[in-house]
C-alpha cells in the first residue's frame, strides 16, 4: 500500500515539477516539426486576430455594446489560447534561443491581446485612452519583439533550409 502511494506521488510530482520549470518532456521537435507547428499555430492565431479586427467598434447602442464587449471576450480568450500553444512547443536544439525570442515576443503580443479587449469592452474614457495608449507602445516596439515577424522570420528561415 506504501509503494502505491509513493508510486502515484512520484507520478504526479515528477510531471508538474517540469511543468513548473518550464522543461518540455519528450525529444526536441525535428526542424520539419517545428515548422508545421509554428505555420499551424500562427495561423489559429492569426484566424482569432481577423474575428477580432471584424468586431464593430463604430455603434455605439447599448445593445451593441454589449454584443461587442460579449464577441471581444470571446475572440481575445481564443486568441490567448492559441498564444498558449507556443510555449508547449519544444524546438529542435538549433532552434532554441529564436524560440526564446519567440516566446518574449508572444508575451508583447498578449499585452496587445488584453489592451485592445479593454478597448473593445470598457466604457471609462480612462480605461479607453489608457488602452489606447498601450496599443501604441505596442505598434511601436522593434522588429525583434513583434511576435509576427519573429514567427514568420523563424517559419521562412525554416522553409529555406527545406
Amino acid at each position: 500500500m506504501t509503494k502505491r502511494i509513493i508510486s502515484l506521488i512520484i507520478a504526479l510530482v515528477i510531471p508538474m515539477a517540469f511543468m513548473l520549470t518550464g522543461c518540455k518532456g519528450g525529444k526536441p521537435l525535428t526542424e520539419q516539426e517545428y515548422l508545421d507547428t509554428l505555420t499551424a499555430d500562427v495561423k489559429e492565431y492569426t484566424s482569432a486576430a481577423k474575428e477580432l479586427s471584424a468586431i464593430d467598434s463604430t455603434t455605439f447602442t447599448e445593445q451593441a455594446a454589449k454584443a461587442r464587449h460579449d464577441k471581444a471576450k470571446d475572440v481575445c480568450g481564443k486568441m490567448e489560447k492559441a498564444l498558449d500553444k507556443f510555449a508547449d512547443i519544444n524546438p529542435p536544439q538549433n532552434y532554441s534561443e529564436k524560440h526564446k525570442t519567440l516566446l518574449k515576443a508572444v508575451e508583447n503580443e498578449r499585452k496587445f491581446v488584453k489592451a485592445s479587449e479593454k478597448l473593445l469592452t470598457s466604457t471609462a474614457i480612462a480605461d479607453i485612452e489608457a488602452a489606447k495608449n498601450e496599443l501604441e507602445t505596442i505598434y511601436n516596439l522593434p522588429t525583434e519583439q513583434n511576435f509576427a515577424s519573429v514567427a514568420l522570420d523563424i517559419i521562412k528561415e525554416l522553409k529555406a533550409a527545406q
